[in-house]
This record gives structure tokens, C-alpha cells and sequence, in this order.
């Protein structure tokens, strides 16, 4: 499959789940979740619970992903929410934006299909907005009188794959990695394909690329994973130990760069970022000296890995 962000494989894995218990309500399985979970509701719309077991918990959380790309296929109309539900394909979100107006009965999309002739347009214009009207008549309407069925937007048969939503959350990261304060600097991927071409052995272009993905165990990382006991630098037991304090910051790594003929002012600062630093290394320096720079890293890296043991 070629995945590369294992949560979001994950997430995509448990919306898989959550899409099989909505097309399969009558499997054994999906029985005993809603007799224990939602009993007067349906999937999408049931909540946590005060006594939610991890399975369940896992349901909801693929849930949101799959609340991403699901929507209604238009039959009849009479199984969707005019105003709640998610049905219109070209619009965000699938959902109307209009509010409701108090002195209108249209609650179900079936309130707006006129049978045999298709929408409702004297209906339809004074409530919603010319946008939203011209969204809705571009649904095609089938000449038969069938159910309405939820389907997965995403793909051209309208059935959810682990691909598609593995695709969804991995955007959805993207986006949300670039909204937050201090990351909105994105590599490119010349970035990458200048530190694979350095002439460089193989595991130290792969330690950089962990460096520049927050990979590496220091005490920060193991610390909020609840592997270690406290996230403070053992060696001058003075600031937490993220990568950039490992690297840089520690007063054994600055005696390393003090004594190492790469002169990197980029080291004297506080960067945002350690994808920041590599961007500015391969800039502002030659070919020759950023390798240096890197395998330099590297070994000190290792010094320090053997003193710990």
C-alpha cells in the first residue's frame, strides 16, 4: 500500500470499522454495540458514554474521519434531514449553511422533491441562498421511488476504502500541522532530495531525516510517552531534553560545535524548527561543509547514546 504515517493508517483502519457497523446494523456485532451504546440513536449520532470500553472509543475516533467523506445519495428523500444532514456534494461539509427560518415545514429533503418532475424550485428559492439552490438542482433525481443510502465521497463507487480514507487523514494532518504557531514552514520535497543525494552514509542521511521528523528517543519524547521518568537533560540537568537541546543547546553538544571547524551561526539562535535549521544548512552552506555538519551530528549522536548505556 506504500503508507507512510502509521495514525493516520490507523484512523483510517478504525473509519473502516465504524463504515462497516453503519452498511451491516444487523451483523451480530453491530447488535450488541448499539444495544450497549445507542439504543435510541444511530452511530453517527451517538456519544462517548460515561463507561465507553476501548473498542468503542477506537469506533469514535475513526468516526470522525469518516465523518469527513460521508455523505447521502439523494433517492426518495425521505431518510434526510433537510437542514442536519450532509447531502449535497458540491457544497463544504456536503450541509446547507442557510438557518432554518422559523415559518417554514420543509424538514426532510423528500418535503422538497415533487415526484416524477423533479425539485421543488418555488419552494426551495425563498429559504436557502441562490448558491445553495443552484447546488441542489444540479443533483440528479432517480425516476424510481428507492431509499436514500449513505455513500463515501471519496470514491467512484461510493463505498469506503482504507486508500481513500488513509489519503483524507493524512491531508487533514498536513492541514492541521500548518494551522499551528511556529510550523507553518513546510518542506519541500527538494529539501529531501538534496539530503538523499549528499555523499553520506545511508544511516546518516536516515538519522537526519529522524531528526527532522522529531524521531529520535530523546528524554522529551519518551517522557510523553510515558517511557521515562522525568523529560530533564541527564547531562546538565538543566532544560528539558527536546532534540534541538540534544543537538545544540546542551553544554556538551556546544563544547562539540566549539571544537568543530563548521563555523553554523544558525547554532547560536533559537530556531523554530529543526526542518528550519536543515533548510538554512543546505542553503548557506557548500555541499562539502554540510556533510561534515551532518556526520558531525551524527557521531555526536552516537558519544552520547554510549555514554548513557
Amino acid at each position: 500500500m506504500g503508507f507512510r504515517s502509521f495514525r493516520a493508517f490507523n484512523e483510517a483502519m478504525l473509519a473502516k470499522q465504524g463504515w462497516r457497523l453503519i452498511m451491516n446494523p444487523l451483523a451480530y456485532w453491530a447488535r450488541i454495540l448499539k444495544g450497549i451504546y445507542f439504543p435510541n440513536s444511530s452511530f453517527l449520532l451517538a456519544t462517548r458514554g460515561s463507561h465507553a470500553s476501548w473498542v468503542w472509543l477506537s469506533l469514535l475516533h475513526g468516526r470522525g474521519l469518516l465523518e469527513k467523506g460521508l455523505r447521502w445519495h439523494t433517492e426518495n428523500g425521505a431518510s434526510i434531514n433537510f437542514w442536519v444532514d450532509g447531502w449535497i456534494p458540491t457544497l463544504e461539509g456536503f450541509k446547507l449553511q442557510s438557518v432554518r427560518p422559523p415559518n417554514t415545514d420543509i424538514q426532510l429533503v423528500g418535503d422538497v422533491i415533487v415526484s416524477g418532475k423533479g425539485w421543488n424550485i418555488p419552494k426551495l428559492a425563498p429559504v436557502i441562498s441562490h448558491l445553495e439552490l443552484q447546488a441542489i438542482q444540479k443533483i440528479p433525481l432517480p425516476c424510481l421511488n428507492r431509499r436514500d443510502r449513505l455513500i463515501w465521497h471519496h470514491s467512484k463507487n461510493g463505498v469506503y476504502s482504507v486508500k481513500s480514507g488513509y489519503h483524507i487523514a493524512t491531508n487533514l494532518r498536513a492541514v492541521k500541522s500548518a494551522s499551528k504557531p511556529g510550523s507553518s514552514f513546510q518542506p519541500g520535497a527538494n529539501l529531501w532530495r538534496t539530503i538523499w543525494k549528499l555523499k553520506i552514509p545511508n544511516k546518516i542521511k536516515n538519522f537526519w531525516w529522524r531528526v527532522c521528523r522529531n524521531g529520535l528517543a530523546t528524554k522529551e519524547n519518551l517522557f510523553r510517552r510515558k517511557c521515562a521518568q522525568s523529560n530533564i537533560c541527564p547531562i546538565c540537568n538543566l532544560e528539558v531534553e527536546s532534540i534541538e537541546h540534544l543537538l545544540f543547546f546542551c553544554p556538551w553538544a556546544r563544547a562539540v560545535w566549539f571544537g568543530c571547524n563548521v563555523v553554523f551561526e544558525g547554532i547560536i539562535g533559537r530556531p523554530n524548527s529543526t526542518i528550519k535549521w536543515t533548510a538554512h544548512i543546505l542553503e548557506s552552506m557548500s555541499k562539502p561543509t554540510a556533510m561534515l555538519f551532518f556526520e558531525k551530528d551524527y557521531f555526536y549522536c552516537l558519544e552520547y547514546l554510549e555514554g548513557e548505556k
